[in-house]
């Protein structure tokens, strides 16, 4: 999926081609398919270094900010299976499907690593903290900044089959514990022609999808499906605001 979505685009005419504007009320950041291409490697050789591959779980508990975009692609390209949370997930929610998952790894930042209960999950080895101020890291947490910027632009993608897994959402938990969906990489197929013909994605165009990665919604549609059609990917950080 990195490679379809992000990757290709780099020698096919796109590498220039803005693949992620980012916006809230503070900044606004631009990257290309290439930009893209060479974060998600960085990302995935932070991974490896942590010894960190195929089939092995690795949550993302993150606002709609760059860093949750990279941190997918990249693992990904490790062939690890991503998982996000949605932001507003309290220590119970986050516990039942780190647990059920036995994640290894967590890419979170400073506010919401509180509430991780880090201690209840005895398979999490990794805590990644993304924007963690020089000398606040605590035990067993790792800078996102500092791993990021050791790590080399390229990167070896782990091919896999159709049939490996690509992503796991959890269910919203309403009729009992939440349980985990593992979706397969051959959902890409999916993801493109929906894309394709019912959100009618054309390559110039650029495409707000306000759902959170959190959810199935967020990812399909606000990650996978306008990536694979070479569409460029808004994302407004922040509470959702009209007016803005």
């Amino acid at each position: 999926m990195a490679y379809e979505a992000i990757d290709r685009h780099v020698t096919s005419g796109r590498r220039n081609k803005l693949a992620l504007i980012y916006t809230d009320k503070e900044r606004t950041e631009r990257f290309t398919f290439e930009d893209l291409a060479r974060l998600s490697n960085r990302f995935a050789n932070v991974l490896r270094g942590l010894g960190i591959g195929k089939g092995e779980r690795v949550f993302v508990f993150l606002g709609r900010r760059p860093e949750l975009y990279i941190a997918i692609l990249g693992i990904l390209k490790v062939g690890a299976i991503p998982s996000p949370l949605f932001e507003a997930f309290m220590e119970e929610a986050v516990r039942d499907r780190m647990v059920n998952a036995e994640a290894v790894a967590l890419v979170t930042s400073p506010a919401l690593v509180e509430r991780v209960p880090q201690y209840d999950l005895p398979a999490l080895q990794h805590i990644i903290l993304v924007g963690a101020p020089p000398g606040e890291l605590g035990e067993g947490q790792k800078s996102y900044e500092a791993l990021m910027e050791s790590a080399r632009d390229g990167a070896e993608i782990e091919w896999l089959t159709l049939d490996d897994p690509l992503i796991m959402h959890y269910t919203s938990g309403s009729t009992g514990k939440p349980k985990g969906v593992l979706h397969v990489q051959q959902a890409m197929l999916g993801h493109l022609m929906t894309g394709r013909w019912v959100l009618d994605l054309h390559e110039d165009d650029v495409y707000w999808c306000t759902a959170d990665p959190g959810w199935v919604t967020g990812t399909s549609y606000g990650i996978f499906a306008p990536w694979l059609n070479g569409a460029t990917n808004l994302i407004r950080g922040g509470r959702f605001n009209a007016g803005d």
